[in-house]
Protein backbone atom coordinates (compact mmCIF):
# COMPACT_ATOMS: atom_id res chain seq x y z
CA UNK A 1 0.00 0.00 0.00
CA UNK A 2 1.37 3.36 -0.79
CA UNK A 3 2.25 5.70 1.96
CA UNK A 4 0.60 9.17 1.99
CA UNK A 5 2.71 12.04 2.77
CA UNK A 6 1.62 15.83 3.13
CA UNK A 7 4.42 18.33 2.28
CA UNK A 8 4.26 21.57 3.65
CA UNK A 9 6.61 24.25 2.22
CA UNK A 10 6.20 27.95 1.23
CA UNK A 11 8.88 27.90 -1.39
CA UNK A 12 7.13 26.76 -4.77
CA UNK A 13 10.39 25.22 -6.28
CA UNK A 14 11.31 23.11 -3.22
CA UNK A 15 7.90 21.88 -2.46
CA UNK A 16 7.03 20.98 -6.36
CA UNK A 17 10.55 18.95 -6.39
CA UNK A 18 9.98 17.10 -2.59
CA UNK A 19 6.50 16.12 -4.50
CA UNK A 20 7.75 15.00 -7.40
CA UNK A 21 11.47 12.99 -5.87
CA UNK A 22 8.86 11.64 -3.80
CA UNK A 23 6.55 10.27 -6.09
CA UNK A 24 9.29 8.92 -8.19
CA UNK A 25 10.08 7.08 -4.42
CA UNK A 26 6.58 5.06 -5.10
CA UNK A 27 5.07 7.63 -2.46
CA UNK A 28 1.57 9.30 -2.71
CA UNK A 29 2.55 12.67 -2.63
CA UNK A 30 0.97 15.96 -2.20
CA UNK A 31 1.78 19.58 -1.41
CA UNK A 32 0.57 22.15 0.28
CA UNK A 33 2.02 26.41 0.13
CA UNK A 34 0.22 27.22 3.48
CA UNK A 35 -1.00 25.46 6.57
CA UNK A 36 -4.46 27.24 5.68
CA UNK A 37 -4.42 24.68 2.77
CA UNK A 38 -2.85 21.89 4.18
CA UNK A 39 -5.26 21.67 6.92
CA UNK A 40 -7.75 21.52 4.11
CA UNK A 41 -6.17 18.83 2.26
CA UNK A 42 -6.65 17.17 5.77
CA UNK A 43 -10.33 16.95 5.62
CA UNK A 44 -10.38 15.35 2.57
CA UNK A 45 -7.86 12.37 2.78
CA UNK A 46 -5.67 11.01 5.36
CA UNK A 47 -1.72 11.20 5.71
CA UNK A 48 0.59 8.67 6.61
CA UNK A 49 3.60 11.76 7.25
CA UNK A 50 4.17 15.59 7.52
CA UNK A 51 7.37 17.16 6.03
CA UNK A 52 6.84 20.65 7.20
CA UNK A 53 8.43 24.15 6.94
CA UNK A 54 8.57 26.27 9.89
CA UNK A 55 8.47 29.51 8.89
CA UNK A 56 5.17 30.49 6.86
CA UNK A 57 3.34 33.42 6.64
CA UNK A 58 0.14 32.82 8.75
CA UNK A 59 0.20 29.77 11.01
CA UNK A 60 3.50 28.52 10.89
CA UNK A 61 4.37 24.86 10.57
CA UNK A 62 4.94 23.91 13.68
CA UNK A 63 0.86 24.93 14.95
CA UNK A 64 -0.02 23.69 11.53
CA UNK A 65 1.52 20.25 12.62
CA UNK A 66 -0.31 20.43 16.04
CA UNK A 67 -3.17 20.77 14.37
CA UNK A 68 -3.07 17.72 12.04
CA UNK A 69 -1.89 15.64 14.91
CA UNK A 70 -4.72 17.23 17.00
CA UNK A 71 -7.22 15.61 13.50
CA UNK A 72 -4.77 12.60 12.38
CA UNK A 73 -3.79 11.70 15.75
CA UNK A 74 -1.09 8.80 14.82
CA UNK A 75 0.89 10.65 11.74
CA UNK A 76 4.26 10.93 11.98
CA UNK A 77 6.06 14.07 10.83
CA UNK A 78 9.85 15.71 9.82
CA UNK A 79 10.55 18.86 10.30
CA UNK A 80 12.18 21.17 7.78
CA UNK A 81 14.23 24.40 8.54
CA UNK A 82 16.17 26.62 7.07
CA UNK A 83 16.22 28.88 10.62
CA UNK A 84 18.26 28.18 13.98
CA UNK A 85 14.77 28.91 15.93
CA UNK A 86 15.36 28.94 19.78
CA UNK A 87 12.30 27.08 20.30
CA UNK A 88 11.30 25.61 17.37
CA UNK A 89 13.17 22.69 18.35
CA UNK A 90 11.76 22.64 21.38
CA UNK A 91 8.33 22.89 19.64
CA UNK A 92 9.05 19.73 17.51
CA UNK A 93 9.85 17.56 20.52
CA UNK A 94 6.20 18.15 22.03
CA UNK A 95 5.29 17.53 18.19
CA UNK A 96 6.94 14.18 18.53
CA UNK A 97 8.89 14.91 15.25
CA UNK A 98 10.49 11.90 13.85
CA UNK A 99 13.49 13.88 12.42
CA UNK A 100 14.38 17.07 12.12
CA UNK A 101 16.25 18.52 9.22
CA UNK A 102 17.98 21.93 8.50
CA UNK A 103 18.37 23.35 4.68
CA UNK A 104 20.21 22.86 2.63
CA UNK A 105 19.68 19.03 2.46
CA UNK A 106 20.13 16.51 0.51
CA UNK A 107 17.42 14.82 -1.40
CA UNK A 108 19.09 11.77 -0.38
CA UNK A 109 18.85 13.34 3.31
CA UNK A 110 15.22 13.59 3.16
CA UNK A 111 14.63 10.19 1.52
CA UNK A 112 16.94 8.60 4.32
CA UNK A 113 14.88 10.25 6.87
CA UNK A 114 11.45 9.39 5.19
CA UNK A 115 12.34 5.69 5.20
CA UNK A 116 13.26 5.88 8.51
CA UNK A 117 10.12 7.49 10.06
CA UNK A 118 8.01 4.28 7.90
CA UNK A 119 10.31 1.90 9.22
CA UNK A 120 10.27 2.02 12.95
CA UNK A 121 8.09 -0.45 13.63
CA UNK A 122 9.89 -3.56 11.65
CA UNK A 123 13.71 -2.38 12.37
CA UNK A 124 12.57 -2.51 15.85
CA UNK A 125 10.90 -5.69 15.65
CA UNK A 126 13.97 -6.63 13.30
CA UNK A 127 16.48 -6.23 15.54
CA UNK A 128 14.55 -6.94 18.82
CA UNK A 129 14.53 -10.42 17.34
CA UNK A 130 18.12 -10.85 16.72
CA UNK A 131 18.87 -10.13 20.05
CA UNK A 132 16.06 -12.10 21.79
CA UNK A 133 17.60 -15.22 19.45
CA UNK A 134 20.87 -14.36 20.48
CA UNK A 135 21.20 -12.53 24.09
CA UNK A 136 19.32 -14.89 26.49
CA UNK A 137 19.10 -12.00 28.93
CA UNK A 138 17.33 -9.59 26.33
CA UNK A 139 14.20 -12.05 26.20
CA UNK A 140 13.76 -11.03 30.34
CA UNK A 141 14.02 -7.92 28.58
CA UNK A 142 10.80 -8.77 26.13
CA UNK A 143 8.96 -10.46 28.47
CA UNK A 144 9.08 -7.46 30.95
CA UNK A 145 7.99 -5.25 28.08
CA UNK A 146 5.18 -7.13 27.12
CA UNK A 147 3.76 -7.74 30.71
CA UNK A 148 3.88 -3.74 31.13
CA UNK A 149 1.81 -3.69 27.43
CA UNK A 150 -0.85 -5.90 28.93
CA UNK A 151 -1.17 -3.95 31.90
CA UNK A 152 -3.74 -1.14 31.53
CA UNK A 153 -2.05 0.87 34.36
CA UNK A 154 1.29 -0.11 32.74
CA UNK A 155 1.14 0.57 28.98
CA UNK A 156 1.86 4.24 29.22
CA UNK A 157 4.98 3.54 30.54
CA UNK A 158 6.59 1.95 27.33
CA UNK A 159 4.50 4.57 25.24
CA UNK A 160 6.96 6.98 27.21
CA UNK A 161 9.94 5.29 26.90
CA UNK A 162 9.16 5.19 23.26
CA UNK A 163 8.74 8.78 23.17
CA UNK A 164 11.92 9.50 25.37
CA UNK A 165 13.96 7.88 22.83
CA UNK A 166 12.33 9.27 19.67
CA UNK A 167 12.71 13.41 21.38
CA UNK A 168 15.94 12.52 22.29
CA UNK A 169 17.07 11.52 18.47
CA UNK A 170 15.40 14.66 17.11
CA UNK A 171 16.75 17.31 19.98
CA UNK A 172 20.24 15.75 19.20
CA UNK A 173 19.45 15.76 15.18
CA UNK A 174 18.11 19.37 16.07
CA UNK A 175 21.43 20.71 17.24
CA UNK A 176 19.52 22.18 20.67
CA UNK A 177 20.85 18.97 22.86
CA UNK A 178 24.84 19.37 22.65
CA UNK A 179 27.01 16.74 23.92
CA UNK A 180 27.45 17.55 27.56
CA UNK A 181 23.66 17.84 27.87
CA UNK A 182 23.17 14.98 26.15
CA UNK A 183 25.25 13.49 28.01
CA UNK A 184 23.59 14.00 31.05
CA UNK A 185 20.19 12.64 29.27
CA UNK A 186 21.99 9.51 28.77
CA UNK A 187 23.00 8.32 32.11
CA UNK A 188 19.73 8.63 33.34
CA UNK A 189 18.59 6.77 30.33
CA UNK A 190 20.98 3.76 30.95
CA UNK A 191 20.04 3.78 34.69
CA UNK A 192 16.42 3.48 34.03
CA UNK A 193 16.96 0.99 31.07
CA UNK A 194 19.23 -1.13 33.37
CA UNK A 195 16.42 -1.12 35.85
CA UNK A 196 13.79 -2.45 33.22
CA UNK A 197 16.39 -5.02 32.38
CA UNK A 198 16.23 -6.48 36.20
CA UNK A 199 11.92 -6.65 35.29
CA UNK A 200 11.33 -10.42 34.87
CA UNK A 201 8.16 -11.46 33.08
CA UNK A 202 5.09 -12.05 35.24
CA UNK A 203 7.03 -10.77 38.52
CA UNK A 204 6.74 -7.17 36.47
CA UNK A 205 5.45 -5.33 39.99
CA UNK A 206 3.34 -2.56 39.69
CA UNK A 207 4.76 -0.25 42.04
CA UNK A 208 8.06 -1.08 40.05
CA UNK A 209 6.39 -0.09 36.66
CA UNK A 210 5.24 3.19 38.07
CA UNK A 211 8.64 4.17 39.32
CA UNK A 212 10.27 3.33 35.83
CA UNK A 213 7.39 5.59 34.53
CA UNK A 214 8.04 8.22 36.46
CA UNK A 215 11.62 8.22 35.27
CA UNK A 216 10.87 8.68 31.59
CA UNK A 217 8.89 11.62 32.06
CA UNK A 218 11.11 13.27 34.25
CA UNK A 219 14.04 12.34 31.52
CA UNK A 220 11.64 13.92 29.51
CA UNK A 221 11.46 17.17 31.14
CA UNK A 222 14.62 17.53 31.53
CA UNK A 223 15.22 16.75 27.69
CA UNK A 224 12.39 20.07 27.02
CA UNK A 225 14.64 21.85 29.78
CA UNK A 226 18.03 21.47 27.75
CA UNK A 227 16.44 22.31 24.52
CA UNK A 228 15.11 25.74 26.10
CA UNK A 229 18.48 26.52 27.43
CA UNK A 230 18.72 25.05 30.77
CA UNK A 231 22.45 24.06 31.71
CA UNK A 232 22.72 20.37 33.63
CA UNK A 233 23.20 19.81 36.63
CA UNK A 234 26.87 19.09 37.26
CA UNK A 235 27.14 15.80 39.25
CA UNK A 236 30.04 12.99 39.40
CA UNK A 237 29.09 9.92 37.10
CA UNK A 238 28.41 6.17 37.73
CA UNK A 239 30.96 3.88 37.51
CA UNK A 240 29.94 1.51 34.12
CA UNK A 241 28.83 4.59 32.55
CA UNK A 242 30.09 4.84 28.76
CA UNK A 243 32.98 6.75 28.46
CA UNK A 244 33.16 10.63 27.28
CA UNK A 245 35.35 9.04 24.18
CA UNK A 246 32.60 6.10 22.78
CA UNK A 247 30.04 8.96 23.84
CA UNK A 248 31.57 11.34 21.81
CA UNK A 249 31.38 9.08 18.69
CA UNK A 250 27.61 7.56 19.33
CA UNK A 251 26.57 11.35 19.25
CA UNK A 252 28.12 12.24 16.16
CA UNK A 253 26.59 9.00 14.82
CA UNK A 254 23.13 10.22 15.98
CA UNK A 255 23.74 13.53 14.38
CA UNK A 256 24.63 12.41 11.48
CA UNK A 257 21.77 10.22 10.80
CA UNK A 258 24.09 6.93 10.81
CA UNK A 259 21.42 4.29 12.33
CA UNK A 260 17.44 4.36 12.40
CA UNK A 261 15.82 6.05 15.80
CA UNK A 262 14.22 2.41 16.15
CA UNK A 263 18.05 1.32 17.09
CA UNK A 264 18.60 3.98 19.67
CA UNK A 265 16.33 2.09 22.21
CA UNK A 266 18.80 -1.35 21.74
CA UNK A 267 22.23 1.12 22.24
CA UNK A 268 22.41 0.90 26.49
CA UNK A 269 21.23 -2.89 26.28
CA UNK A 270 24.08 -3.62 23.10
CA UNK A 271 26.31 -1.48 25.25
CA UNK A 272 26.49 -3.87 27.99
CA UNK A 273 27.15 -6.82 25.60
CA UNK A 274 30.61 -8.50 26.36
CA UNK A 275 33.19 -9.11 23.32
CA UNK A 276 32.37 -12.72 24.45
CA UNK A 277 28.58 -12.32 23.46
CA UNK A 278 29.53 -10.39 20.44
CA UNK A 279 31.03 -12.74 19.05
CA UNK A 280 28.23 -15.46 18.57
CA UNK A 281 27.00 -13.22 15.58
CA UNK A 282 28.25 -10.98 12.91
CA UNK A 283 24.68 -9.94 12.89
CA UNK A 284 25.18 -8.87 16.49
CA UNK A 285 28.62 -7.38 16.16
CA UNK A 286 27.68 -5.36 12.39
CA UNK A 287 24.64 -4.02 15.24
CA UNK A 288 27.07 -3.16 17.91
CA UNK A 289 29.61 -1.39 15.28
CA UNK A 290 26.68 0.91 13.58
CA UNK A 291 25.79 2.65 16.99
CA UNK A 292 28.97 2.33 19.15
CA UNK A 293 31.94 2.05 17.11
CA UNK A 294 34.64 -0.81 17.32
CA UNK A 295 33.91 -3.16 20.54
CA UNK A 296 37.83 -3.25 21.26
CA UNK A 297 38.39 0.46 21.60
CA UNK A 298 37.13 1.12 25.08
CA UNK A 299 33.31 0.32 25.63
CA UNK A 300 32.44 -3.23 25.73
CA UNK A 301 33.28 -5.74 28.44
CA UNK A 302 35.69 -8.52 27.96
CA UNK A 303 34.06 -10.82 29.93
Amino acid sequence: MERAILIVEDDEDLREMLVESLEDEGYRAVGAADAQQALKLAERRKFDLVVTDVRMGGMDGLDCLAELRRRQPGVRSIVITGYASDDAPTRALRQQASDYLYKPFTLDDLLLSVGRAFQVEQETARSQSLLARLVSGYRSVMEAASAALASRQLSGMEQDRAQVFCSYYVGVRSRKLGMHEALALWDRLEGLEAARQELKGAKFQLKEGQSLAEGYRYVLQLLEAFSRGAPPVTAQREPGRVSRQRFAEFYRKILQGEFPPAQLQLAPFLRRLSMIQLSQSPELLELYRSIWGDPRSDGAATS
